[in-house]
Formats: structure tokens, sequence, C-alpha cells
């Protein structure tokens, strides 16, 4: 089943959800991953605005692996409510 999805374009929509951390071997890897995912919504002929959504717990391993893949410090930009 994973062959039949390979390449598909996402046609109607324009919404890229992450959830972190993303795993990747690399940084080029992690890169390429969501630089692909975002390409499948940003695609040639969109037509709707783009919407790029990430979600991290505050404090944890996941804004840490975030930071040393894109130096991005996620903590700064959490409030605190």
């Amino acid at each position: 089943k994973d062959g039949v999805i390979a390449g598909v374009n996402l046609t109607t929509c324009n919404h890229a959800i992450f959830v972190h951390p993303l795993l990747a071997a690399t940084k080029q890897q992690y890169e390429a991953y969501e630089t692909q995912a975002i390409g499948r919504v940003r695609r040639y002929g969109q037509t709707k605005t783009v919407y790029i959504t990430r979600y991290f717990a505050r404090d944890t391993i996941d804004g840490e692996i975030y930071k040393e893949r894109t130096g991005v410090d996620v903590n700064k930009f959490m409030s605190t409510g």
C-alpha cells in the first residue's frame, strides 16, 4: 500500500501540519523531509493561501531537536497561557 501513495500530489490541500520532533538521521535529511511535505502543498497551480503549522511541547526534547536542526529556539515563540 505504501507504494500507491508515493508521489501523490495533495491537490486540495493548503495546510501542512508538523508534529515535532521530525526524526531524521541528518540535518539535510530533516530539511528534505520538510521541503518535500511543504512542496506538495505549495505546488504549481496552487491558488489558495498555504498554511504551515508546527506543534511543539514546551521545554522538551522536541524543541531541542528542532533548535539543533534549524537554529531556531521555539521556546521564544511559545506563550505561557
